[in-house]
């Protein structure tokens, strides 16, 4: 187990992965969302927050003047392993800050996804299965 640092400013940690590959974005436009398969050890906060990087929130796509506060979804974990359906609807940018702040996210445009529990907490966060889901 693992703790987050409580100290003035602190944000937390991140996991993560970027989509791109030679700094051109990825386009999702052809699915619906994210699904994942998640579990917290005993001890651990159950709160995550799951969060998708796209043009507009990226440091590497060269838009934003005030970035990382990329489009996400607070999500409850259990301590048994079960899968999670994000849909990039769903998604919303954390209130008070950001630039631009655009109405919705850019399916077509992704850089990257992570996961990020806040500061002063304890966590043993396991991540399994990151795929795409299909449009219905």
């Amino acid at each position: 187990m693992s703790e987050t640092a409580s100290a003035e400013g602190a944000w937390g940690v991140n996991l993560g992965s970027n989509f791109m590959s030679a700094k051109v974005p990825y386009d999702a436009s052809k699915y619906a969302g994210i699904s994942f398969k998640a579990k917290v050890g005993p001890n651990s906060t159950k709160t995550v927050r799951f969060k998708l990087g796209d043009v507009n929130t990226h440091q590497d796509a060269g838009i934003c003047k005030s970035c990382w506060n990329h489009f996400g979804k607070d999500i409850t974990l259990t301590n048994e392993w079960q899968e999670y359906r994000v849909m990039f609807s769903e998604l919303k940018q954390a209130d008070g800050w950001g630039d631009p702040r655009p109405p919705a996210l850019s399916p077509d445009k992704l850089w990257a996804f992570d996961f990020t529990v806040g500061p002063k907490a304890s966590f043993d966060l396991w991540i399994d299965d990151v795929q795409f889901l299909d449009c219905p």
